[in-house]
């Protein structure tokens, strides 16, 4: 084929050596972006579990304060919150 014979010239193994090289480069730039992305994106995640797990505990508390003021005959005072 006329086209491989290109490459069986000085600068066609030139070219070809410096092509392969260009894309080791591209892709271990590609691997080494695509792993300190994920690892930012897990970092995020985690963050807001743990915010969220806190938000949800915080909810679990006012509710059992809200139902035991309501179980010992109160009524839940909301804008003041306190039990009347």
């Amino acid at each position: 084929m006329p086209f491989l014979l290109f490459f069986e010239t000085k600068i066609g193994s030139t070219i070809a050596i410096t092509l392969a090289i260009i894309a080791g480069i591209g892709i271990g730039w590609l691997a080494f972006a695509t792993h300190y992305e994920n690892k930012g994106y897990a970092k995020a995640i985690h963050a807001i579990a743990a915010k969220d797990a806190k938000a949800i505990s915080e909810a679990q508390h006012a509710r059992e304060t809200v139902k035991a003021c309501r179980d010992s005959g109160g009524e839940w005072d909301v804008p003041n919150g306190v039990c009347a």
